[in-house]
């Protein structure tokens, strides 16, 4: 428990720690000045809505894919995909401050801060595991019997994983809703309509469709139009 009770009170290390995971880094100047106007957006749109944001701090993922994630307590990062595919743009930073809208319901909703917990309180088991992978489960017929006792070891981690997996999509959905409420649907529902022509499973197989993590976009833009009635 030591890990999770530790980052709960200093969560400023794990948000640290997550950005060398996670290979983000600060903002540079120009992306900095971008991120202000969709900045500006959210705060026009927090003050309309009556909703108070977080403080957030921003990154960016230096990849091609177009994409944006929340981790920790109060990080928002964005690919530079996403940031050279709308640009400096009105509509761009509208479908920017939308997807960001979407990100900060995750924060809202502490669903990074269950993801963070998460990983920390079972830190300890994997390593265990991985340290008696190498060494003692090597040895004939002791190591078979230490194999099946780190099996049932870290079985309540992978339990509480597929447990916070099987929540993913629901997750979805009310970051969605957060987003559709601060934005009045602005700039995440057009971001919804540019993915939709996007593949969005890796392949067509039935282990494909359910560890899949985000439900298909054509829902997700349903969702977010009955929201808006």
């Amino acid at each position: 428990m030591a890990p999770a009770v530790f980052v709960a009170y200093v969560p400023s290390f794990a948000a640290s720690a997550f950005d060398i995971r996670f290979s983000t880094r600060r903002l540079s100047q120009r992306e900095k000045e971008l991120v202000a106007k969709v900045e500006a957006v959210l705060e026009d749109c927090a003050k309309k809505s009556g909703i108070k944001l977080p403080q957030i701090v921003w990154r960016v993922q230096d990849i091609g894919e177009i994409n944006a994630i929340a981790y920790a307590h109060n990080r928002v990062c964005f690919t530079k995909g996403i940031l050279h595919k709308y640009g400096d743009t009105q509509a761009g930073i509208e479908r920017l401050a939308g997807v960001a809208a979407h990100e900060i319901g995750h924060l809202r909703n502490w669903d990074t801060r269950t993801n963070m917990l998460l990983h920390y309180l079972t830190l300890p088991v994997n390593l265990g595991v991985g340290l008696a992978n190498t060494t003692i489960n090597r040895i004939p017929i002791i190591g078979l019997i230490f194999t099946l006792a780190t099996v049932v070891f870290r079985l309540p981690c992978d339990i509480a994983h597929f447990l916070n997996g099987s929540t993913s999509q629901f997750q979805e959905y009310q970051a969605d809703r957060f987003a559709g409420k601060l934005m009045n649907s602005v700039g995440i529902s057009e971001f919804l309509d540019d993915i939709s022509n996007v593949s969005e499973l890796p392949g067509d197989k039935f282990s494909d469709w359910l560890m899949r993590t985000h439900p298909p976009s054509e829902l997700r833009h349903d969702e977010l139009t009955r929201e808006a009635r």
